[in-house]
């Protein structure tokens, strides 16, 4: 639970950095990050015992329709990031075909459902950071 608490602290915090500090494009993915967090943890059922036992359809949905968000920011963007963290919720994506497999435990699944989240956050405050500092030496920075 420990792990799922500094999830949660730093999916605050990241995000709460981007959509005051960051421009459309990190105000964009970081609004819809948390509506994806929270969508998925109302998809997740039962919330007890069989979580994760399966392929959770929900959630690998509301984690597709956060990479098509994501690639379309990618696309329309004059930014980098967008394309390293479409590459990183593509593999989120993919960890959703693992369970299919007879020898993929829960707990697996659930690591690599969950493993790309950390990576995401922390680019989305360097993404942030540096548009400050864009914005900073130049007075304009055009997403």
């Amino acid at each position: 639970m420990v792990r799922v608490a500094i999830f949660y602290l730093l999916l605050v915090s990241c995000c709460g950095y981007a959509l005051s500090r960051g421009g459309k494009p990190e105000r964009l993915v970081a609004a819809a990050y948390v509506l994806c967090v929270i969508i998925s943890n109302i998809l997740v059922l039962p919330p007890f015992g069989t979580r994760y036992s399966g392929v959770e359809y929900g959630v690998m949905l509301t984690d597709v329709a956060l990479l098509m968000l994501i690639a379309g920011v990618a696309l329309f963007s004059e930014r980098y990031w967008p394309l390293w963290m479409t590459a990183m919720q593509a593999m989120t994506v993919l960890a959703h075909l693992g369970r299919l497999l007879p020898q993929v435990k829960a707990w697996t699944y659930w690591n690599a459902v969950t493993l790309w989240s950390y990576p995401m956050l922390l680019l989305l405050v360097i993404a942030t950071s540096r548009h400050r500092m864009r914005l900073a030496r130049t007075g304009a920075d055009s997403s």
